[in-house]
């Protein structure tokens, strides 16, 4: 978990670097927070086999002319 968030801080205050230090540390602790919180989110359970639907299931079929 230390990767995304060290990567995010690092290419946020990359970003920023030329807007000064405050916005260095802004920035790279908002990259922190959304790399954190899109690795988790890749990193969660994927849903249960009975919430998937096909085209089919949803009569996809029926619609074609």
């Amino acid at each position: 978990m230390a990767n995304p968030m060290a990567a995010g801080f690092v290419a946020g205050g990359i970003l920023a670097r030329h807007s000064g230090p405050k916005a260095v540390l802004g920035g790279g602790l908002a990259f922190a927070a959304s790399s954190t919180a899109m690795d988790l989110f890749l990193r969660r359970e994927p849903a249960s086999d009975d919430q998937h639907y096909t085209l089919a299931d949803i009569g996809y079929a029926n619609l074609r002319t």
